[in-house]
């Protein structure tokens, strides 16, 4: 075996499954309820759906790039001989928990039963395995087009971006949506939603802070559905 080589393949119910019993629920009770149910258990703790993690652990041991590369073979990782598998698939696990829930050390030695310490060295690692995915995940147009020329043949480069944020009560009447607007505001008595159209000459894509696992995410989701 190699670097890039892939040992471990979970499908979405393998997922689904085992991370649903890291967090507290044992078969039994996820047999008790429904499908729909479990999936809802799932996402309150990971923040995405099982299909995205089982595409995001193949990356990290397909990728090329060693220090993204998570591996689950003895002779790229000497470390599987001693934590085995399932260990590596926990650790993987309690990254995805951490990124979603974010809880403090003393909350995960109680919920993951480790240490403070191997739970902060093994999730920053993992953490930082799946951040250099981003060049490999993530890849803007090197050209941006001109989405409002029906001439342009390639005029497709459009990303659709709304914010939702609970406001106090608005006064503004709602601007009427233009594909030629940069920005539309629509508004309610308790709630704002901006679109935006990108590209638009006053954004830069840097200006915007993304919640990188709902980005990553979406983007997975996409990339197998089309693959």
């Amino acid at each position: 075996m190699c670097l890039g080589s892939v040992n471990v393949i979970l499908t979405p119910e393998e997922v689904l499954f085992r991370g649903l019993v890291l967090v507290g629920f044992e078969p039994k009770r996820q047999k008790s309820v429904q499908h729909k149910k479990n999936l809802s258990r799932f996402r309150t703790h990971f923040s995405s759906d099982p299909s995205v993690y089982s595409v995001l652990l193949i990356k990290l041991q397909e990728t090329k790039n060693e220090k993204a590369n998570l591996s689950f073979d003895s002779e790229v990782d000497p470390r599987i001989h001693r934590i085995g598998v399932d260990g590596m698939l926990k650790y993987f696990f309690m990254s995805i928990y951490f990124l979603a829930c974010y809880p403090t050390e003393e909350q995960a030695e109680g919920l993951f039963g480790c240490s403070d310490r191997t739970w902060r060295n093994w999730v920053w690692e993992i953490v930082e395995k799946i951040a250099l995915l981003k060049p490999e995940i993530i890849v803007w147009p090197k050209k941006w087009n001109n989405p409002d020329n029906p001439e342009d043949p390639e005029s497709a480069t459009i990303f659709i971006i709304t914010v939702d944020a609970p406001t106090a009560a608005l006064r503004s009447q709602p601007m009427k949506h233009s594909l030629k607007t940069p920005s539309t505001t629509l508004t309610s008595s308790s709630l704002q939603l901006t679109i935006m159209k990108l590209p638009c000459p006053s954004l830069k894509t840097g200006a915007f802070g993304w919640q990188a696992l709902t980005l990553l995410g979406r983007l997975i989701s996409q990339s197998s559905a089309t693959s």
